[in-house]
């Protein structure tokens, strides 16, 4: 299993999909925000380890079991090489189906909880999970799954930070409330290790700046996920920002890692048009994104210096 994790507007679905593309995966996005539980806290302590590990492998057992249209249904849907022609018309269809009559409200909880068919038989594919929810449990994580490889994507504070200000105005949270006021994520960091280390309290995140606010979410959360995992050599942390530098194909590949998770990926993704990619024997896809490289550092620079 490959885990990709990071913070919420960090560059993680756009790598996940990257490794969606490739024809043997079977990819799960955000399994985790869709199923949520309230045994394992969001933010596990060293100390509470060993008595949260039974609770969070039944959760993390179940949510690598998550099937909605939302988990293994991200557009574009791509070809896979366990399915079939007529299996793969079929997933878009059903993904198609049931994200619509949920947009449409027409059942809208029936839909969007409605479990799809994986169609992968006996074969045996490369599980990737996608998870903006799981930073401040990746030390209980990483001890029940010690064989899976695990990313964690680090953007920019000032990018992620101007992200989510944008996501907010848009009101592109589902329904959530707004990162710079979910009191009870701030109450949780300002609990952890972290937190107490930098003298955080409730009260004092309801009286910072709310851009503050999320930059501190940032850094505790971060900070937690780096401690957790450091030393681990199933680990590889990555920045965004170097995934959206342009390579040419003789670059080599974008990241250090085709031998170390198991899948091999085409060295020309990232030298691939902006808005489209052909299909190449490695890429099954027509419509994988590619990210643009920052124009004069990064937009948000401009519009917001940190």
């Amino acid at each position: 299993m490959l885990f990709i994790v990071g913070m919420t507007r960090g560059g993680n679905t756009w790598l996940g999909k990257i490794f969606d593309a490739h024809p043997d995966v079977l990819y799960r996005h955000e399994p985790d925000s869709i199923l949520k539980t309230k045994t394992v806290p969001a933010f596990c302590g060293d100390q509470d380890v060993e008595h949260y590990l039974p609770a969070a492998k039944t959760y993390f057992d179940a949510v690598f079991r998550v099937r909605t249209s939302k988990a293994i249904g991200t557009f574009p849907v791509l070809p896979k090489s366990y399915h079939s022609f007529s299996q793969h018309q079929l997933k878009r269809a059903m993904v198609v189906g049931a994200k619509g009559f949920e947009k449409l409200g027409f059942l809208s909880s029936f839909f969007r909880d409605l479990p799809l068919p994986e169609m992968t038989g006996r074969v045996r594919v490369h599980h990737v999970v996608k998870s903006i929810a799981a930073l401040g449990r990746m030390n209980l994580f990483s001890r029940l799954y010690p064989e899976a490889r695990i990313i964690l994507l680090l953007r920019h504070p000032g990018g992620q930070v101007a992200s989510a200000l944008k996501a907010i105005a848009s009101d592109k949270i589902d329904g959530q409330p707004p990162a710079t006021e979910d009191w009870g994520i701030y109450q949780d960091l300002a609990e952890t290790e972290q937190g107490r280390r930098h003298g955080l309290t409730l009260a004092s995140f309801k009286e910072s700046d709310p851009v503050e606010r999320l930059a501190w979410r940032w850094a505790i959360s971060n900070d937690k996920a780096l401690e957790d995992l450091d030393g681990q050599k199933n680990v590889r942390v990555v920045r965004y920002e170097d995934l959206c530098i342009p390579r040419s194909p003789s670059a080599g590949p974008f990241l250090p890692l085709p031998g170390w998770i198991g899948i091999r990926l085409s060295r020309g993704l990232f030298s691939a048009p902006r808005q489209l990619m052909r299909p190449t024997p490695m890429i099954a896809s027509s419509a994988i994104p590619q990210k643009p490289p920052p124009p004069g550092g990064a937009s948000w620079i401009r519009n917001r210096p940190l």
